[in-house]
């Protein structure tokens, strides 16, 4: 069995150059996301191992798992984000728009785990709700139709995103 497309979809993962359709978007945020959850899921079981443990070493342990999940985290926000510019380069537009968004999540992190985030939280609330909506809208148009900056048009492959193997030519 030939794993090329695989190998070359694993590679373009968190390469920012180029462009990227929208099917080939869908699919990269589906991959991402499946893998974030099924290894979430993993860590979670894995938890549960703590009450095996001696008392002494639960900490350390839970605290191991937190490190890995932090590290799996960023691996997938990294991946995603990757998705995004090359997402964003279809349209036309720069990459440089993501840079607000791990700052913005942060922020809303802090908001999220306080008690009582008043109109501050209000306003995160507001800025996910505009962000969501230009997320999609970004997802529903379709790339340039000719070259931009970033590249010629792609045509949308599916979940790869690679070219089909190509049939191997006969020896003369």
């Amino acid at each position: 069995m030939d794993h090329s497309p695989l190998i070359a979809s694993l590679r373009r993962t968190y390469d920012v150059a180029g462009r990227q359709g929208r099917q080939a978007a869908y699919a990269a945020m589906l991959k991402v996301t499946f893998g974030f959850l099924l290894a979430t899921a993993v860590l979670w079981g894995a938890a549960h191992l703590n009450l095996m443990l001696p008392r002494s070493a639960q900490p350390l342990f839970l605290i191991g798992l937190g490190v890995i999940w932090l590290m799996l985290f960023l691996a997938t926000s990294a991946a995603a984000l990757a998705a995004e510019i090359r997402r964003l380069h279809d349209v036309g537009l720069s990459g440089w728009l993501t840079a607000p968004l791990p700052v913005l999540m942060l922020i809303f992190l802090a908001f999220a785990v306080t008690d009582r985030p008043g109109a501050a939280g209000a306003a995160m609330v507001a800025l996910m709700v505009v962000g969501l909506a230009l997320e999609a809208t970004l997802k529903l148009k379709p790339g340039d139709p000719g070259e931009n900056r970033y590249g010629p048009p792609v045509e949308d492959r599916g979940l790869f995103d690679v070219d089909p193997p190509q049939a191997p030519t006969p020896a003369t």
